[in-house]
């Protein structure tokens, strides 16, 4: 008798059943306990990561030092006066241009005017001195003349209230110095502005800074430290601007690298005694949690993360009075990847716990 068909079907499938099973029991072993214990493939794992003294301190060996090509630099002793540090806008001076350009053709219109009236003025008197010599003039003419000394004069004072106005309009914009220069007569700043010989800049001071710090602004595009370069302070600036906190000022510098609408930064100098201290170099500064850090090496594989007082900058770097010291061993070149290797070092006694 054949065995049905039925029979195998069902043998098929409690094969494939026990195959299953017996390869999730595999599998799953040391999940439930089933593998021998195998201490010697164990991999013992030591945090590179420490905090002494406060700062997170980073231990790399000098073959990873080498493949990473972290690179160190002898921090030399530096010296600064007290300085303020400040943040502007290069300013577009077209509108200051043309309104210059306004302001002395109604100039010239008032002069061309004023001497118009003069003689119509005088043309007037004659007149009525004639009329009133025994009527050797009609007095058609005597009106006439009158008349147009009073049109003269009413376009006098049109002309003279336009002047008046551009002159208000310039104050109001750019204040007096600049209307004043608007007016002068010959070559100057203004020349120098439309020829892009120097560039109008606006910069927030911090509020209360001595008047005598203003005539020392060194300033440059915001982010060169390097690019810094004097600037002559104008007058205080007629309007704020809401990106910058504190009083404006208006300066004219030369324009190497700066462009209108570009934001700047630089510092006032005062007069102060030198401080001593250390500059930073910008090569060193790593950013992390919205503050400046730099990597100091301690020993020989060892790196301990400071943070970096920015509010002096220099060409030299970030000047600093403490943290850092003369002989300090400052990492110039693979900062960003201490950090990264102090963080997954992180993870790793996290995972730990």
């Amino acid at each position: 008798m054949s065995t049905p068909r039925s029979a195998y079907v069902i043998g098929f499938m409690a094969l494939v059943i026990a195959g299953l099973s017996f390869a999730l029991v595999y599998f799953a072993r040391d999940e439930l306990h089933l593998a021998p214990d195998r201490h010697d493939d164990d991999i013992t794992r030591r945090s590179a990561l420490s905090i002494e003294a406060g700062y997170p301190t980073v231990k790399v060996s000098g073959a990873s030092q080498a493949a990473s090509g972290i690179q160190t630099r002898v921090l030399a002793p530096a010296r600064a006066r007290p300085t303020l540090r400040v943040h502007g806008v290069v300013l577009p001076v077209q509108g200051l241009l043309e309104m210059r350009t306004r302001l002395r053709s109604a100039l010239a219109e008032v002069q061309a005017l004023q001497a118009a009236q003069s003689a119509s003025a005088q043309e007037a008197r004659r007149v009525e001195r004639l009329f009133d010599d025994e009527r050797n003039l009609s007095e058609r003419a005597l009106q006439a003349a009158r008349a147009q000394s009073k049109q003269d004069a009413a376009r006098l004072a049109a002309a003279a209230e336009q002047v008046a106005g551009l002159r208000a309009g310039l104050q109001a914009g750019f204040g007096t110095a600049l209307a004043r220069l608007a007016e002068a007569a010959g070559p100057g700043l203004l020349e120098d502005l439309g020829a892009q010989r120097q560039v109008l800049v606006q910069v927030a001071v911090p509020a209360g800074a001595p008047q005598g710090w203003l005539a020392s602004l060194k300033i440059g595009p915001a982010g060169q430290p390097g690019a810094l370069r004097g600037a002559r302070l104008l007058s205080s600036a007629p309007q704020a601007d809401g990106s910058l906190s504190g009083e404006t000022y208006l300066y004219a510098v030369a324009p190497e690298g700066l462009r209108a609408g570009m934001r700047v930064s630089g510092h006032l100098e005062g007069a102060g005694a030198q401080r001593d201290g250390v500059a930073v170099p910008a090569s060193a500064v790593i950013w992390h949690g919205g503050r400046a850090w730099a990597y100091v090496r301690e020993e020989d594989n060892e790196f301990v993360r400071h943070p970096v007082a920015t509010a002096e900058e220099s060409a030299a770097g970030w000047f600093n009075e403490s943290e850092f010291e003369p002989g300090d061993e400052i990492v110039v070149s693979g900062a960003q990847l201490l950090l990264s290797e102090e963080q997954k070092s992180e993870i790793r006694n996290e995972n730990q716990d």
